[in-house]
Protein backbone atom coordinates (compact mmCIF):
# COMPACT_ATOMS: atom_id res chain seq x y z
CA UNK A 1 0.00 0.00 0.00
CA UNK A 2 2.44 2.42 -1.30
CA UNK A 3 3.91 4.38 1.74
CA UNK A 4 1.75 2.54 4.75
CA UNK A 5 3.70 -0.45 4.60
CA UNK A 6 6.37 -1.38 7.32
CA UNK A 7 7.39 0.78 10.50
CA UNK A 8 8.57 0.69 15.00
CA UNK A 9 7.91 2.19 18.82
CA UNK A 10 5.67 1.14 21.32
CA UNK A 11 2.87 3.68 21.87
CA UNK A 12 1.39 4.21 25.09
CA UNK A 13 -1.90 5.68 26.32
CA UNK A 14 -2.88 8.75 27.35
CA UNK A 15 -5.73 7.03 28.72
CA UNK A 16 -7.35 3.91 29.26
CA UNK A 17 -9.45 2.38 25.94
CA UNK A 18 -11.42 -0.35 26.94
CA UNK A 19 -10.42 -1.73 23.75
CA UNK A 20 -6.75 -1.80 24.04
CA UNK A 21 -5.53 -5.71 23.61
CA UNK A 22 -4.36 -7.28 26.42
CA UNK A 23 -1.98 -9.70 24.23
CA UNK A 24 1.49 -9.00 23.36
CA UNK A 25 2.93 -9.91 20.24
CA UNK A 26 5.59 -12.49 20.11
CA UNK A 27 5.78 -12.96 16.96
CA UNK A 28 4.87 -11.58 13.53
CA UNK A 29 5.76 -12.90 10.14
CA UNK A 30 5.44 -13.51 6.72
CA UNK A 31 4.93 -16.91 4.93
CA UNK A 32 6.56 -16.65 1.70
CA UNK A 33 5.17 -19.34 -1.73
CA UNK A 34 7.91 -21.88 -0.87
CA UNK A 35 7.07 -21.87 2.82
CA UNK A 36 9.91 -20.09 4.07
CA UNK A 37 9.56 -17.70 6.57
CA UNK A 38 10.79 -14.29 6.12
CA UNK A 39 10.92 -11.36 7.40
CA UNK A 40 10.06 -12.57 10.88
CA UNK A 41 10.09 -9.95 14.25
CA UNK A 42 10.45 -10.85 17.24
CA UNK A 43 9.20 -9.54 19.63
CA UNK A 44 10.77 -8.76 23.48
CA UNK A 45 9.10 -7.53 26.70
CA UNK A 46 9.45 -6.92 30.15
CA UNK A 47 5.91 -6.99 32.17
CA UNK A 48 4.47 -4.43 29.77
CA UNK A 49 7.58 -2.83 28.53
CA UNK A 50 8.77 -3.58 25.14
CA UNK A 51 12.40 -4.66 25.51
CA UNK A 52 13.68 -5.35 22.03
CA UNK A 53 12.44 -6.45 18.46
CA UNK A 54 14.46 -7.83 15.75
CA UNK A 55 13.52 -8.57 12.37
CA UNK A 56 15.04 -11.64 10.84
CA UNK A 57 15.41 -11.80 7.05
CA UNK A 58 16.26 -14.74 4.57
CA UNK A 59 17.72 -12.78 1.69
CA UNK A 60 17.05 -14.25 -1.85
CA UNK A 61 20.33 -16.28 -2.18
CA UNK A 62 19.50 -17.94 1.54
CA UNK A 63 21.61 -15.52 3.65
CA UNK A 64 19.99 -15.16 6.83
CA UNK A 65 20.11 -11.33 8.05
CA UNK A 66 18.99 -9.50 10.83
CA UNK A 67 17.42 -5.84 11.37
CA UNK A 68 17.49 -4.22 15.01
CA UNK A 69 15.66 -2.03 16.89
CA UNK A 70 16.76 -0.27 20.05
CA UNK A 71 14.42 0.36 23.02
CA UNK A 72 14.35 2.62 25.46
CA UNK A 73 11.58 3.08 28.43
CA UNK A 74 9.44 0.40 26.19
CA UNK A 75 9.78 2.67 22.76
CA UNK A 76 11.60 1.92 19.74
CA UNK A 77 14.20 4.63 19.70
CA UNK A 78 16.52 3.32 16.49
CA UNK A 79 17.13 0.86 14.26
CA UNK A 80 20.30 0.13 12.44
CA UNK A 81 20.12 -2.73 9.07
CA UNK A 82 23.36 -2.65 7.50
CA UNK A 83 24.24 0.73 6.44
CA UNK A 84 20.64 2.06 7.41
CA UNK A 85 20.32 4.19 10.61
CA UNK A 86 16.91 5.12 11.68
CA UNK A 87 15.78 7.59 14.98
CA UNK A 88 12.80 7.83 16.43
CA UNK A 89 11.85 11.41 18.26
CA UNK A 90 8.76 12.07 20.63
CA UNK A 91 6.78 14.46 22.29
CA UNK A 92 5.58 12.57 25.50
CA UNK A 93 3.71 10.02 24.56
CA UNK A 94 3.44 10.39 21.11
CA UNK A 95 5.74 9.98 17.80
CA UNK A 96 6.33 12.70 16.22
CA UNK A 97 9.26 12.03 14.17
CA UNK A 98 11.34 9.25 12.17
CA UNK A 99 14.72 9.85 9.97
CA UNK A 100 16.32 7.88 8.37
CA UNK A 101 19.66 7.89 6.23
CA UNK A 102 21.61 5.12 4.18
CA UNK A 103 25.43 5.90 4.35
CA UNK A 104 25.75 2.86 1.66
CA UNK A 105 28.99 4.07 -0.79
CA UNK A 106 26.86 3.60 -3.55
CA UNK A 107 24.83 6.75 -2.50
CA UNK A 108 25.43 9.82 -2.34
CA UNK A 109 22.50 10.93 -0.52
CA UNK A 110 19.59 8.51 0.43
CA UNK A 111 17.14 10.09 3.19
CA UNK A 112 14.18 9.58 4.39
CA UNK A 113 11.87 11.91 7.07
CA UNK A 114 8.84 11.31 8.30
CA UNK A 115 6.65 14.06 10.59
CA UNK A 116 3.24 12.95 12.28
CA UNK A 117 1.05 15.69 13.20
CA UNK A 118 -1.57 14.59 15.80
CA UNK A 119 -5.41 15.77 16.74
CA UNK A 120 -5.83 14.75 20.36
CA UNK A 121 -4.65 11.05 20.28
CA UNK A 122 -5.33 10.45 16.71
CA UNK A 123 -2.65 10.98 13.75
CA UNK A 124 -3.95 13.24 11.31
CA UNK A 125 -1.31 13.61 9.05
CA UNK A 126 1.67 12.44 8.25
CA UNK A 127 4.67 13.73 5.76
CA UNK A 128 7.40 11.81 4.44
CA UNK A 129 10.48 13.63 2.28
CA UNK A 130 12.58 11.60 0.90
CA UNK A 131 16.46 12.98 -0.79
CA UNK A 132 18.05 10.09 -2.87
CA UNK A 133 20.97 10.36 -6.20
CA UNK A 134 23.31 6.98 -6.42
CA UNK A 135 27.19 8.55 -5.89
CA UNK A 136 28.57 9.26 -9.20
CA UNK A 137 25.83 9.64 -11.25
CA UNK A 138 25.13 13.38 -13.84
CA UNK A 139 21.79 13.30 -13.09
CA UNK A 140 19.77 15.64 -10.36
CA UNK A 141 18.84 14.75 -6.90
CA UNK A 142 15.37 12.92 -6.77
CA UNK A 143 13.05 14.93 -4.31
CA UNK A 144 9.49 13.46 -3.11
CA UNK A 145 7.03 14.38 -1.09
CA UNK A 146 4.11 12.38 0.26
CA UNK A 147 1.59 13.94 2.39
CA UNK A 148 -1.46 11.96 3.96
CA UNK A 149 -4.48 13.08 5.38
CA UNK A 150 -6.16 11.06 7.65
CA UNK A 151 -9.87 11.38 8.08
CA UNK A 152 -11.11 9.29 11.29
CA UNK A 153 -14.80 7.49 11.72
CA UNK A 154 -15.23 6.77 15.27
CA UNK A 155 -12.08 4.60 16.62
CA UNK A 156 -10.98 4.17 12.96
CA UNK A 157 -9.29 5.84 10.26
CA UNK A 158 -11.52 5.48 7.34
CA UNK A 159 -9.81 7.76 4.49
CA UNK A 160 -6.32 8.73 3.67
CA UNK A 161 -5.68 10.79 0.89
CA UNK A 162 -2.26 10.75 -0.04
CA UNK A 163 -0.48 13.48 -2.64
CA UNK A 164 2.84 13.24 -4.41
CA UNK A 165 4.99 15.60 -5.17
CA UNK A 166 7.99 14.63 -7.42
CA UNK A 167 10.76 17.09 -8.34
CA UNK A 168 8.53 20.33 -7.56
CA UNK A 169 5.78 18.77 -9.72
CA UNK A 170 2.16 17.29 -8.57
CA UNK A 171 2.51 13.66 -9.23
CA UNK A 172 -1.18 12.35 -8.71
CA UNK A 173 -3.13 11.75 -5.74
CA UNK A 174 -4.44 8.86 -4.17
CA UNK A 175 -7.46 7.99 -1.98
CA UNK A 176 -7.38 4.71 0.28
CA UNK A 177 -10.57 3.53 1.66
CA UNK A 178 -10.69 1.19 4.90
CA UNK A 179 -13.18 -0.96 6.21
CA UNK A 180 -12.59 -3.32 9.28
CA UNK A 181 -13.37 -6.29 11.11
CA UNK A 182 -14.67 -5.52 14.90
CA UNK A 183 -11.97 -7.67 16.41
CA UNK A 184 -8.85 -6.71 18.07
CA UNK A 185 -5.96 -5.78 16.51
CA UNK A 186 -2.96 -6.43 18.04
CA UNK A 187 -0.58 -3.69 17.36
CA UNK A 188 -3.31 -1.07 18.52
CA UNK A 189 -1.60 1.35 21.30
CA UNK A 190 1.18 -0.95 21.45
CA UNK A 191 3.62 -1.59 18.67
CA UNK A 192 4.44 1.03 16.11
CA UNK A 193 7.80 0.44 13.86
CA UNK A 194 9.66 2.00 10.86
CA UNK A 195 11.51 -0.69 8.69
CA UNK A 196 14.19 0.07 5.90
CA UNK A 197 13.00 2.85 4.09
CA UNK A 198 9.01 2.42 4.32
CA UNK A 199 6.29 3.64 7.08
CA UNK A 200 3.19 1.30 7.95
CA UNK A 201 0.94 3.71 9.34
CA UNK A 202 -2.14 2.82 9.11
CA UNK A 203 -2.24 -1.21 10.48
CA UNK A 204 -1.21 0.66 13.67
CA UNK A 205 -3.83 3.46 14.02
CA UNK A 206 -7.26 1.62 15.03
CA UNK A 207 -8.48 -0.79 17.15
CA UNK A 208 -9.75 -3.45 14.90
CA UNK A 209 -7.93 -5.01 12.06
CA UNK A 210 -8.52 -3.95 8.32
CA UNK A 211 -11.13 -6.48 6.24
CA UNK A 212 -10.91 -4.21 2.70
CA UNK A 213 -8.89 -1.30 1.00
CA UNK A 214 -10.05 0.98 -1.64
CA UNK A 215 -7.32 2.66 -3.65
CA UNK A 216 -8.38 5.22 -6.04
CA UNK A 217 -5.72 6.76 -8.35
CA UNK A 218 -6.23 10.35 -9.01
CA UNK A 219 -3.12 11.99 -11.78
CA UNK A 220 -1.64 15.13 -11.70
CA UNK A 221 -4.71 16.31 -15.12
CA UNK A 222 -7.15 15.09 -13.23
CA UNK A 223 -8.07 11.84 -14.71
CA UNK A 224 -9.08 9.16 -12.36
CA UNK A 225 -8.62 5.81 -12.49
CA UNK A 226 -10.46 2.40 -12.18
CA UNK A 227 -10.25 1.54 -8.48
CA UNK A 228 -8.49 -1.85 -7.11
CA UNK A 229 -8.77 -3.44 -4.24
CA UNK A 230 -7.13 -5.45 -1.34
CA UNK A 231 -8.78 -8.25 0.91
CA UNK A 232 -7.39 -9.65 4.39
CA UNK A 233 -8.86 -12.58 5.52
CA UNK A 234 -8.54 -13.33 9.18
CA UNK A 235 -8.45 -16.83 11.41
CA UNK A 236 -9.04 -15.93 14.84
CA UNK A 237 -7.91 -17.37 18.40
CA UNK A 238 -10.52 -18.29 21.05
CA UNK A 239 -9.89 -15.17 22.35
CA UNK A 240 -10.58 -12.76 18.95
CA UNK A 241 -6.93 -11.87 18.14
CA UNK A 242 -6.03 -12.85 15.03
CA UNK A 243 -3.42 -15.58 14.58
CA UNK A 244 -3.25 -15.69 10.72
CA UNK A 245 -4.36 -13.45 7.51
CA UNK A 246 -3.98 -13.32 4.38
CA UNK A 247 -3.97 -10.17 2.25
CA UNK A 248 -4.63 -10.39 -1.45
CA UNK A 249 -4.92 -7.65 -4.30
CA UNK A 250 -6.67 -10.39 -6.86
CA UNK A 251 -3.39 -11.09 -8.54
CA UNK A 252 -0.77 -12.07 -5.85
CA UNK A 253 -1.58 -12.88 -1.77
CA UNK A 254 0.48 -13.03 1.22
CA UNK A 255 -0.11 -14.87 4.51
CA UNK A 256 0.99 -13.20 7.42
CA UNK A 257 0.91 -14.80 10.71
CA UNK A 258 0.76 -13.64 14.50
CA UNK A 259 2.01 -15.66 18.04
CA UNK A 260 1.63 -13.76 21.24
CA UNK A 261 3.17 -13.77 24.79
CA UNK A 262 2.02 -16.79 27.06
CA UNK A 263 0.35 -15.16 29.92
Amino acid sequence: MAALVLCAASCKKEKEDPIEPTKKLAEWSLEQADSTITPRDVFVWNGDNLVSITRHWITSSGEPTIEYFTCKDGRVVSEEYRSISVSYSYDGDKLIAIASNDTNPRYAVWKNNWQFEYDGDKIVKCTHTFQGALAGSTGAVTNRTITQNITWTGDNPTKIEENTILNGENAGTTIYEFTYDGKSNPRYGQIFYCSLYYVSTINFYGPHNILTVKKTKISDSGEVAEPTYEYYEYTYDADGYPISYIASDGTSQWKYLYSYVEK
